[in-house]
């Protein structure tokens, strides 16, 4: 049931805003800051656990994301350069547009450099709404939110680097891409086994978490360089699965060597397919299940019964609230006429 994943993260969302609002908030909030570590030796991650699900999780959502758009870029509906360019200008003008409202709402005010505040996409609620759907979105709506939600992710990424990281370690940041260019190498070369990519992704979200730089950018950029071509000896294949029907069509029905047979047939299917296409199926239901229900669960809890009256007078606020509804208008404007009624923001989902 493809709305199953999207009742679990609405249930997830109602279920922290709840308890942000009770009197048991202060349980709520030392779940998600009690600090967690994890490593061996010298090499020591420490971060709350509402750090290790921003950096850790999202970005397993982030790298099942890129897998997607790869394939999706090369068979599917961003193989044209056409396609492909519109997310990306999607989401700059989506991030440029509701940065440059909030700057003017607050202009002066000590405020001013949260300007990079409204740029963000929650694109794991609007990824979850979408499957709560299901078959009613075309599939096409779906591909284009998450590609835009890669560029979007990227670009915040840049931003945050930029303006607001006082300190990058570039020796952290030189080893993580070292290792990304090792996975892109190792698919030049051939190498098909996914625990390979898996062993070396973990040296490359390790090493850029620890560089200062958000870790989904690893997850991003790691996904382009899992094997997305399958390697099939088709007469090989053909043969092996001939003879094994053959074998099924003879063996006794709901018999021990009838399930051998499937369970083999099964096999000889998957190892067929790419690496990535591998990877995606098995990352999916993790992704839908847990990924995306514990992330709305950490970021959902606002308090907004203490200061909902007093934040709703300030201009950073409207700076932030404004930013992203005139975004949305500029979508709805777009899918209704057919063309944004602002320069430079085409279609950007929130």
């Amino acid at each position: 049931m493809e709305a199953a994943g999207g009742i679990v993260l609405l249930t997830c969302t109602v279920l922290a805003l709840l308890w942000a609002n009770s009197p048991w908030k202060h349980n709520y909030d030392r779940i998600l800051t009690t600090q967690v570590s994890i490593g061996f030796g010298q090499f020591i991650l420490t971060e709350s656990r509402h750090h290790w699900i921003n950096d850790g999780l999202m970005s397993l959502f982030f790298f099942l994301g890129g897998l997607e758009i790869k394939r999706e870029i090369l068979v599917g509906e961003l193989s044209s350069a056409r396609r492909a360019a519109l997310p990306i200008v999607a989401a700059f003008g989506g991030m440029a547009f509701p940065a440059l409202i909030y700057l003017v709402l607050v202009r002066g005010d000590s405020v001013e450099n949260g300007w990079a505040i409204p740029i963000s996409t929650d694109i794991a609620f609007a990824l979850g709404v979408l499957s709560f759907l299901g078959s009613r979105v075309p599939i096409s709506l779906k591909i284009f939110v998450t590609a835009l939600a890669i560029v979007d992710d990227i670009f915040a990424v840049i931003v945050i680097a930029i303006f607001y990281t006082s300190h990058i370690n570039h020796l952290s940041l030189i080893v993580g891409f070292v290792c990304i260019s090792l996975s892109f190498v190792a698919n030049v070369l051939g190498v098909r086994k996914p625990f390979f990519y898996a062993i070396i992704g973990m040296g490359a979200w390790c090493a850029v978490l620890d560089s200062g730089v958000h870790a989904t950018i690893a997850g991003i950029l790691l996904a382009f360089t899992i094997p997305a071509r399958s390697v099939l000896n088709k007469s090989e294949f053909l043969g092996r699965g001939r003879s094994l029907l053959n074998e099924l069509e003879a063996a006794a029905p709901n018999s021990s060597e009838e399930h051998a047979i499937l369970h083999t047939l099964e096999q000889k299917v998957i190892k067929a397919d790419s690496p990535l296409y591998r990877i995606e199926q098995r990352l999916h239901p993790w992704i839908s299940f847990l990924v995306i229900p514990v992330f709305a669960f950490a970021n959902a809890g606002v308090d907004v019964s203490a200061y909902a009256a007093s934040a709703m007078r300030h201009p950073l606020s409207w700076g932030i609230v404004l930013g992203l509804v005139m975004v949305l208008a500029e979508s709805a404007s777009t899918l209704v006429i057919g063309k944004p009624w602002v320069f430079g923001c085409v279609v950007h989902w929130r």
